[in-house]
């Protein structure tokens, strides 16, 4: 296992990022995955990128929600002091005390982009998403959509992509993926954004992504 700048990176590719590693060492190291870089780049600016820790921004996933959907999207997993390895979508759910987190695991095996809605492209987004299609052999082994500014409490992923599932990726149809997101998504209302307006965009801004991760399907 190759141990690099305070990253580890093993034979499959697997990154094991240290807890006290800043998101701006993160950012700039080379092996970061494309669509985590992009992340953290739209989540926080350079001085907020080194005095946040990777453990501060997986800990509190509300504190920069771009970096969690990717996260989510590429399917992360926690390392905990204890030994066990947690989904990020489980520490997304945790409240309350729970074991040290020792590294975070991320990986660069699926196809995965990100498609953001702001007042300017350096605003917190008003809607955004990251999209991540697993493909073998042809069949979709995992479709996963995470979303922010269309939830409330500690909703993220989308349930509704789950059916489809198990079809052949070449007859994948991402307008009805991004019509099944439009309808799941329970946003409310403010001054940046209607009900409405918010669930049309998330339905807009999934079929981006999901269109965005077909183009690197093989």
């Amino acid at each position: 296992m190759e141990n690099v700048e305070g990253i580890q990176k093993n034979k499959d590719g697997v990154l094991k990022v240290f807890p006290a590693m800043t998101l701006d060492e993160l950012y700039t190291h080379g092996d970061c995955p494309a669509v985590i870089k992009e992340a953290i780049g739209f989540s926080a600016v350079w001085q907020v990128r080194n005095e946040t820790s990777v453990e501060k921004a997986v800990s509190a996933p509300s504190l920069m929600p771009e970096l969690t959907i990717a996260l989510l999207a590429t399917e992360a997993q926690v390392l905990l002091e204890d030994g066990a390895t947690v989904p990020m979508a489980e520490v997304v759910k945790r409240s309350g005390k729970r074991a040290k987190m020792a590294a975070l695991l991320l990986s660069d095996g699926v196809c995965a982009a990100t498609a953001r809605l702001g007042v300017s492209p350096t605003s917190d987004p008003i809607v955004a998403v990251a999209a991540s299609i697993d493909v073998k052999n042809g069949v979709i082994n995992d479709v996963r959509v995470a979303l922010t500014g269309v939830w409330s409490g500690r909703k993220w992923l989308a349930e509704s992509v789950q059916s489809f599932k198990g079809g052949e990726a070449g007859k994948l149809d991402v307008a009805q993926v991004a019509a099944a997101v439009e309808k799941e998504v329970k946003p409310k209302g403010d001054h940046l954004g209607s009900v409405e307006y918010r669930r049309a965009m998330a339905g807009v801004l999934t079929r981006q992504a999901l269109e965005a991760c077909m183009k690197g399907v093989k």
